[in-house]
């Protein structure tokens, strides 16, 4: 299987969206709210690269909508990178979204998000393999939330997958001051053989 490849940015949460923003072909942010402050910088920062898709509040592993509403998504951002990304070798896509503490506030779990970001990555991975338009990275910038579900989905389908981290390898849990611990950080990213 691939290796995560982790990087430490220089500069903050800030230039850290920035850059990925701009490595990427499309950066797709998934959220419950698209207009946090993060949000808003990502979406700034990829300009014309961007595709933003929303869950609905209170979404739980259990809910009946979370597999449809992540396959259409999957499919949506697929057709998306069909017609914009020009590059015939295929496409790196930056993953990002609402992280742990938006997410909380309106009752979604790290746990629902890793399984909605699962099926998402699904749905994208096959739509764009019936395109025969292959997906050459992900990354995203490792924050909890979104950012740690959909590394950990491309990671467990086996694709290239990068982190750029901010500096210190910040993280932002639930509730709590930020931690700056890069044990830690990685940790998240392990999973059962």
């Amino acid at each position: 299987m691939n290796e995560i490849r982790f990087i430490e940015d220089s500069g903050s949460y800030a230039h850290r969206t920035k850059a990925n923003a701009q490595w990427a072909d499309i950066t797709i942010a998934i959220a419950v709210d698209l207009n946090t402050s993060g949000e808003q910088l990502t979406r700034e920062s990829a300009g014309d690269k961007y595709l933003g898709l929303t869950i609905p509040r209170g979404l739980t592993i259990n809910d009946d909508r979370l597999v449809k509403i992540a396959i259409e998504h999957g499919f949506k951002a697929a057709d998306w990178i069909k017609e914009n990304v020009t590059n015939p070798d295929g496409v790196r896509i930056n993953l990002a979204g609402n992280g742990i503490r938006t997410l909380a506030r309106n009752g979604i779990t790290q746990a629902t998000a890793d399984h909605f970001m699962g099926c998402f990555v699904k749905a994208l991975y096959d739509r764009l393999e019936a395109f025969d338009f292959p997906i050459l990275e992900v990354r995203s910038g490792g924050q909890t939330g979104i950012d740690e579900a959909g590394i950990k989905a491309a990671h467990l389908m086996n694709l290239k997958c990068s982190i750029l981290a901010p500096k210190d390898f910040r993280m932002t849990p639930a509730q709590g001051e930020d931690i700056y611990d890069e044990t830690a950080f990685k940790e998240r990213f392990k999973h059962e053989s």
